[in-house]
This record gives structure tokens, C-alpha cells and sequence, in this order.
């Protein structure tokens, strides 16, 4: 099959500071004019990134026993739940070492 690379990466949500609205005019525009409009600021209130460190989780190779064409819903479901659980155990497994310890991963 072909090899799948469970990754997650951390301290993306800290590069930037942003303001979410709470009254949900932001959306009506974004809506209105389709595309997402946000309010983003970084370093000197620039879209400078503020400076943080950005790890790369790696976990294990998951390589698929059969290769299809077009593969059943049932499959898909089942590797994409293989996948997503191979991520947790990683984030898990590296989450304190990075400085993330007190988190953990929510799928939605």
C-alpha cells in the first residue's frame, strides 16, 4: 500500500493573536462577500508572527495492506480512524516534552 505519515504540529495557534467577534458581524460580512475575513495581529501589532517555537510531530508509518481504486466507505472510515488515533497516541506520547501538557487533541 501506500505509506501514511501521522504528523501534528504544535505552537501554530501562537504565532498569531487574533479577535474573534462575538457578535457575529464579521461573519455576516465574510458571508456576504464569500470569504472568511478575521482580525490577526503579531509582533508591534503587525502581521509580524510573534517569535515561538513550532514543533513537528512525527509518528509511526501506517501503510496500508491493499490498495484500491476505489475503496469502500468502510475502509476509508476505518484508516481515517487509524490515522487519526496513530496522531492522538503521538501527541500524547510528545505533548509534555514540547511544553503542551496540559492540552489534548479534540477531533470535531
Amino acid at each position: 500500500g501506500i505509506p501514511i505519515m501521522p504528523a501534528y504540529s504544535l505552537g501554530n495557534s501562537r504565532v498569531f493573536a487574533t479577535w474573534y467577534d462575538r457578535f457575529g458581524i464579521m461573519e455576516w460580512i465574510s458571508r456576504r462577500l464569500r470569504m472568511s475575513i478575521f482580525v490577526f495581529w503579531g509582533r508591534f501589532g503587525l502581521p509580524l508572527p510573534f517569535r515561538t517555537n513550532i514543533s513537528m510531530l512525527i509518528g509511526p508509518v501506517m501503510i496500508p495492506s491493499v490498495v484500491d481504486e476505489n475503496p469502500a466507505p468502510d475502509v476509508v472510515d476505518a484508516v481515517h480512524g487509524a490515522l487519526l488515533e496513530r496522531i492522538r497516541t503521538t501527541f500524547d506520547l510528545h505533548k509534555a516534552s514540547c511544553g503542551w501538557g496540559d492540552c489534548s487533541i479534540r477531533y470535531v
